[in-house]
């Protein structure tokens, strides 16, 4: 195994410091011969990397900056392709494949010691986009490119890349239960293509806040993960309000068929809003029985054929919490789709 450089986190401070005190024009650029004496490897378990290799790094995202307007200001379209084009760069080098690139403190040593001049081009004086985290340059770009790769047997492998907003990744590579979950990152991303060809891209930041709040919600009764691939879809769509049938055509009618479905006369996309409150709140009254609990995933998957106990239970719940004073217009929807 390769292992990479690391900048411990009050090294990388001391020198961020003075880099920033001194100003971007006074560095003296990348010697990946001479690294600070602060940088460290892991005493065990593979070789450090050639000096060679860091030069080729730094070349390979150098040479894409200078595409993309590096040295002037850059405009936003410049800014916005270069990070899609970096992030794939960097998804694809072998070098960065193993576990050594999940360090903070690597990527410390990469934006601070390696690129501090690409850091400053894109970001500024920003303490945050230089030290290790979800917001570091380059970091959250190797996170993009790993984590919305649709493979390399996709004819738009990178297409997400290019397509989704800066707010749409924060949205998601920014909450561990999204971002930490491949599978649902990537769901989320097709869903907010599609939603955006359907609203279109200015309606996407206010809808897609609305949509994370539900799909979290929905993640925590149960994983979305583990729903077959076209109920995934389906419930997506639901959430990002785009028409199924209009996006997806002959080819996944049974997915259509259930995104149109009712129970007893109440559209599925007021049911599962309804059932989403509902859970937050009878969870935090401590008011959900194995049965209602049962009911409302259920509702929330798609899933309408309710049991006749888990139909009773349901109702039991709506009348306490109707009792309560709660969510009148949800205890509506719900009584109104199991009477």
């Amino acid at each position: 195994m390769t292992l990479l450089p690391r900048l411990p986190p009050l090294a990388a401070e001391r020198i961020l410091e003075s880099y920033l005190s001194t100003g971007p024009d006074q560095w003296r650029g990348f010697n990946a011969n001479e690294l600070p004496e602060a940088v460290r490897f892991t005493p065990t378990g593979g070789s450090p990397i050639a000096a060679r290799k860091l030069e080729e790094l730094r070349e390979g995202i150098l040479a894409i900056a200078k595409n993309n307007g590096f040295g002037g200001k850059g405009t936003r379209a410049e800014l916005s392709c270069f990070d899609a084009q970096a992030a794939a760069w960097l998804a694809d080098q072998s070098v960065l494949a193993s576990g050594e690139a999940l360090r903070d403190d690597v990527w410390a040593f990469v934006a601070i010691v390696m690129f501090p001049d690409i850091a400053n081009w894109r970001f500024g004086d920003s303490p945050e986009r230089y030290l290790g985290g979800v917001r570091n340059t380059l970091q959250r770009l190797w996170m993009r490119g790993k984590l919305f790769d649709r493979g390399q047997e996709s004819l738009d492998r990178w297409g997400l890349l290019e397509k989704l907003t800066e707010d749409a990744f924060v949205q998601i590579t920014e909450r561990p239960s999204l971002g930490g979950n491949p599978v649902l990152a990537i769901a989320i991303a097709e869903a907010w293509v599609r939603a955006s060809l359907h609203h279109g891209k200015g309606a996407m930041e206010s809808l897609t806040r609305r949509a994370m709040l539900q799909i979290r919600a929905r993640n925590e009764v149960r994983s979305l993960d583990e729903l077959p691939a076209e109920s995934l879809v389906a419930v997506l769509d639901l959430i990002f309000e785009t028409p199924a049938a209009e996006l997806h055509g002959s080819s996944t009618m049974e997915v259509n068929s259930r995104e149109a479905s009712t129970l007893n006369g109440v559209a599925s996309h007021a049911l599962t809003t309804a059932a989403t409150r509902l859970l937050d709140e009878a969870r935090r009254w401590n008011l959900l029985s194995p049965k209602s609990n049962a009911a409302l995933q259920s509702i929330l998957a798609l899933e309408f054929q309710l049991t006749l106990s888990e139909r009773n239970a349901l109702r039991y719940l709506l009348e306490r919490m109707e009792g309560i004073g709660l969510l009148e217009s949800e205890i509506r929807v719900l009584g109104t789709a199991i009477y």
